[in-house]
């Protein structure tokens, strides 16, 4: 069941909300006001005590679990050959079809987008786990490309989202400063965040040495480099920067953030992240 803040769902679910109505689950007597529904008074109590007691139930309603996947190009890593053959994508890609599944499973409504630096696409939120071949095709058929703007891809997704909900966003955050910018966004729509960080095991522990041409996936521009030991190390303390900074916004901001490997078993990751957003109970 998904938790965490109360939901604000119009329809039907499995999650609490502060509203009352005519669910199975019995919450509270008050006293009967004229206009009350008389289907509602509890005749065992008027019996008993001479006074008309209205019985109140909990209602529950669905909320809105809203998946952005960064598509860009920079998600392409970890592939023996092409950018599409990327171990971090497909990854990804795992990760975003598993929480579909949790999130239509619990009969909430659940909408999927791709980002890059736009809102690629959207497929508006679907209720009931009959609608998660239209998400799991959405996924199969995407492929990353094209650069990188989360903020831009943010605003763009608002304009579709109706109402605040749970947001998980599945992207590297390789733009130092750039991604905290787009979930300071959210966070001011009143979003719940949680923030999946996926990274290629040659992102976080590069091999190569020597004089190399490196190329900008999302830009073109090149730069010919020697990398050598003092380089490599380097790189590895500002990857744990820009890491570590995005660790420590999510923390004040309350917000539930992992690490996910390409190459790393996704169920505990995956568990991980359900417990992080209190989406398991």
């Amino acid at each position: 069941m998904l938790a965490g803040r109360a939901p604000t769902g119009s329809g039907p679910g499995e999650n609490r909300s502060p509203a009352r109505g005519r669910s199975a689950e019995f919450s509270e007597h008050r006293d009967y006001r004229p206009g009350d529904d008389f289907r509602q008074i509890d005749w065992r109590a008027w019996g008993r005590l001479d006074r008309l007691f209205l019985k109140v139930f909990v209602e529950e309603r669905d909320r809105t679990l809203s998946i952005l996947l960064d598509s860009s190009a920079s998600m392409g890593a970890g592939g023996p050959g092409a950018p599409e053959d990327g171990a971090k994508f497909d990854q990804a890609r795992r990760l975003a079809a598993a929480l579909a599944w949790v999130g239509l499973g619990d009969l909430n409504r659940v909408g999927l987008g791709l980002v890059s630096d736009r809102l690629v696409q959207w497929h508006s939120p679907v209720r009931g786990r009959n609608q998660a071949l239209g998400l799991f095709r959405l996924l199969e058929a995407a492929r990353p490309q094209g650069k990188t703007d989360l903020t831009t891809a943010f605003r763009q997704y608002a304009a579709h989202s109706r109402r605040p909900g749970l947001v998980v966003v599945i992207s590297d955050f390789l733009q130092p400063g750039a991604g905290v910018d787009a979930l300071r966004f959210l966070r001011h729509r009143h979003e719940e965040l949680l923030v999946a960080q996926v990274l290629d095991s040659s992102e976080l522990d590069p091999r190569a040495v020597g004089d190399l041409r490196l190329v900008d996936v999302e830009t073109g521009s090149a730069r010919e480099v020697t990398l050598d030991a003092r380089l490599l190390e380097s790189y590895r303390r500002a990857l744990q920067d820009l890491c570590e900074e995005l660790s420590a916004w999510c923390r004040a901001q309350r917000c539930g953030r992992i690490l996910v490997r390409s190459d790393a078993d996704l169920q505990p990751a995956l568990l991980e992240l359900l417990r992080r957003g209190g989406l398991v109970r």
